[in-house]
């Protein structure tokens, strides 16, 4: 069994993902999709906006600059871009912060150099908070197909947690117990992994039902792995999956003139 499509890194890497986000509003644009519909304010979106301001840098340095001074007191959080857990990842408020890390990597924001590519994007600073601590919720989405688009979400999941409290001085900046919920930095903390390895009884048992669901979804009835199957499991199969996106049915709702318009309209809008 594969667990990886080809050229996945296209969406899961931080850089590639951005890019293709960008790519994805201009598409839409063009085509006059009520999707695109712009907002008040320059970049501004009505339905798109689900990222913050991102630029790559050092490629986007020059473009990153004029955004920065547009708001200087903005805080800033900057990412490597084929790092993950956490590693390499801190915040800045002042564009000097940013050149100082610059000269200290010891090569100079030029693109046609050769460097480790960040992410920068604008800090979210007024989070939503449970007992006062930043969090982000591990949901998992099973994708079957891409040609036709088939998704399904896992109805199972949970919260991981900050174990400091949060705090928007700048004494805290550097603080990564109060910013980041990863495992691997809340060492101390009790959070979950959103890998498949389990650090407790009741994690231990949703990565069993996730496992145990994904092979009831992508099987045949039969049990037997065959590529010419159409990936449309029966309600009974997918356990605590629920269907997020079929673009199969979607496509047969418009066909059909189905009654359910708000599925049928809603979902042949997804590309």
């Amino acid at each position: 069994m594969i667990n990886h499509f080809p050229n996945h890194y296209e969406l899961t890497r931080k850089d590639l993902l951005v890019k293709n986000i960008k790519r994805y509003r201009k598409d839409l644009e063009r085509e006059g999709n009520p999707l695109a519909e712009r907002a008040d304010g320059p970049g501004k979106y009505l339905y798109l906006d689900f990222i913050p301001v991102t630029f790559v840098l050092p490629a986007d340095y020059n473009m990153f600059v004029e955004e920065y001074r547009k708001s200087p007191q903005s805080t800033w959080i900057m990412k490597p871009c084929g790092k993950s857990q956490g590693a390499g990842i801190f915040l800045i408020n002042k564009l000097s912060k940013l050149k100082k890390w610059s000269r200290e990597a010891k090569t100079p924001f030029n693109p046609n150099l050769t460097k480790e590519s960040y992410v920068i994007s604008r800090y979210i600073d007024n989070p939503l908070l449970i007992g006062s601590k930043k969090f982000d919720l591990r949901l998992y989405v099973l994708i079957t197909s891409f040609r036709p688009l088939k998704a399904y979400l896992f109805k199972l999941g949970f919260c991981r947690f900050c174990t400091v409290k949060y705090d928007t001085s700048v004494q805290e900046l550097d603080n990564m117990y109060v910013h980041l919920t990863n495992v691997s930095v809340q060492k101390h903390g009790v959070n979950a992994s959103p890998s498949l390895t389990s650090t407790t009884v009741n994690d231990r048992i949703l990565k069993y039902k996730l496992i145990d669901n994904i092979v009831s979804v992508v099987l045949p009835p039969d049990g037997m792995p065959d590529v010419k199957w159409n990936k449309s499991p029966s309600p009974e199969a997918l356990g605590n999956f629920e269907l997020l996106l079929d673009e199969e049915l979607a496509a047969q709702d418009e066909r059909e003139g189905s009654s359910n318009k708000y599925r049928g309209s809603s979902l042949s809008k997804w590309k």
